[in-house]
């Protein structure tokens, strides 16, 4: 059970924080409706699809980096890509990072699991994160997009779980923070 958990948090971090690099949060019920109307997304079989319901991540932080994320489809299926796209206004200079990303089953307040995890820019780019830049200097936009493969959403168990993902740079200043409320269906 343990290994199946760290597998889950694993997986979802995997997925939520490559986006993190380009995290999005829109507040504005109009703007998510034109995001999930033009924005393209990716279903794994090469094809761009317009008009596909999306999830929009929620911003905890800081104000300044206006993050917006979004990602298709909105219910995550098991074994197929996900698209995740992104924008933000670095609010801090960042080539390092810690991230700490903690999962909740839905409606709970005690975590489900957590991990914190270190990384670089470069890390990120070798990933496949389109668009990307490094180092990121403070006040660089940041327009990201990545696909996760079909074999990382393979390894996420069913359910309704919220991440909550927490960036930091080298000299320990928020990069980002986000809350992403996805559902996984097989």
């Amino acid at each position: 059970m343990k290994q199946l958990l760290s597998s889950v948090l694993v997986a979802l971090v995997y997925l939520h924080f490559r986006c993190k690099a380009e995290v999005v949060m829109v507040e504005d019920a109009t703007i998510q409706r034109l995001i999930r109307k033009y924005m393209p997304t990716y279903l794994g079989q090469k094809d761009l699809v317009f008009g596909e319901p999306s999830g929009n991540a929620t911003s905890c932080g800081p104000e300044q980096a206006n993050i917006v994320i979004t990602w298709s489809p909105k219910t995550i299926i098991l074994g197929q890509a996900v698209s995740i796209n992104g924008t933000m206004i670095a609010p801090v200079d960042l080539d390092v990072w810690t991230a700490t990303a903690t999962v909740y089953i839905a409606g709970e307040s005690t975590p489900f699991a957590g991990i914190t995890f270190k990384g670089g820019c470069d890390t990120l780019k070798q990933q496949g994160f389109v668009g990307l830049h490094c180092p990121i200097k403070k006040n660089d936009r940041l327009k990201v997009s990545y696909i996760s493969p079909e074999s990382s959403t393979a390894r996420l168990i069913e359910g309704h779980f919220i991440l909550k993902v927490e960036v930091k740079n080298g000299k320990d200043e928020e990069f980002g923070c986000v809350k992403v409320d996805a559902v996984i269906r097989s």
